[in-house]
This record gives structure tokens, C-alpha cells and sequence, in this order.
């Protein structure tokens, strides 16, 4: 009877082309994690501006830049505590809160954030023509910006 087992070379080829696989996965994977993590965000900043539209609708106004009202970047409130928004921006976001946020006047807000799983991207959501990423230019809804540029979504 012959010994039984694998040589060491047989174990090294398995091992390398175990590696191999891997090393295509891996980037593969980081790839689809990330698109999915901008996914989340998208969908997440629509339902955050269609609670700023709830919360203009009540009150004929945006939240304040500051004073009693005023936009909290870490929590949003209060668009949170008052029930227009439940969802979950804020994990997606580098350090779990908004970069910015402003009100110039009643009629007129922009958020802006910066995506945890991709930092070369940030997502404004407005109806504004005072937006920092964008100054002078008309952007209601949900922007990406690539770099600092305005990008297709």
C-alpha cells in the first residue's frame, strides 16, 4: 500500500489558484458593495426630499440655517423628531452626519453629504440656487458630484 495525502507541491497549486480567484473576487466584490452602498443613499435622499416637501407644506417654510428651527447635521432634526423623516441617511454618510446645510430664505434649502463608501462623491439635495457645490445654478431635487463636479446619477 502507497502512502496517502497530498504532495506539497499539490497543496501550493491549490493554494495559488485559490489565490488567484480571490484576487478577481475581492475588487469584483468591493465594486458591487459600493454601488450598493450609493444605491441605499440615492433612494435614502429621495425620501429625505420628499420629507423637506412635507415639512414646507406644513409650515410654509424649510427648516432655519439657525435659531429655534434649525437643521441639524447630526441628527436632522427636525425633520426626525417631528416625524417627516424615519429613514436612514446617516449610516451612509461619512462620520454618520450631513457636510452642510442651508436655508438662505423660506422657499429655498440644500443638504449636503458626503457618502461613507465612496468619498469622491457627495449628494445634494435642493431646491436652491445658493447650493455651495453648484453657486447660481437652479438644482431642485438630487444631485451627485463626482470630484466636485456635477455628475449623471
Amino acid at each position: 500500500m502507497g502512502n496517502r495525502g497530498f504532495t506539497l507541491i499539490e497543496i501550493l497549486v491549490v493554494v495559488a489558484i485559490i489565490a488567484i480567484l480571490a484576487s478577481i473576487a475581492i475588487p469584483v466584490y468591493s465594486h458591487h458593495r459600493a454601488r450598493a452602498h450609493y444605491a441605499v443613499a440615492i433612494s435614502e435622499c429621495r425620501e429625505l426630499y420628499n420629507a423637506f416637501d412635507a415639512y414646507y407644506q406644513d409650515r410654509n417654510g424649510y427648516p432655519a440655517s439657525s435659531g429655534v428651527d434649525q437643521l441639524t447635521l447630526t441628527d436632522l432634526a427636525p425633520l426626525t423628531s417631528q416625524g417627516y423623516y424615519k429613514g436612514g441617511i446617516l449610516n451612509e454618510l461619512l462620520n454618520n452626519q450631513a457636510d452642510a446645510y442651508g436655508s438662505p430664505n423660506p422657499s429655498e434649502f440644500w443638504l449636503q453629504m458626503t457618502l461613507r463608501a465612496d468619498p469622491t462623491v457627495q449628494i445634494l439635495v435642493s431646491r436652491s440656487y445658493g447650493a455651495p457645490l453648484a453657486p447660481g445654478k437652479r438644482l431642485d431635487g438630487i444631485s451627485v458630484f463626482r470630484n466636485g463636479v456635477l455628475s449623471n446619477q
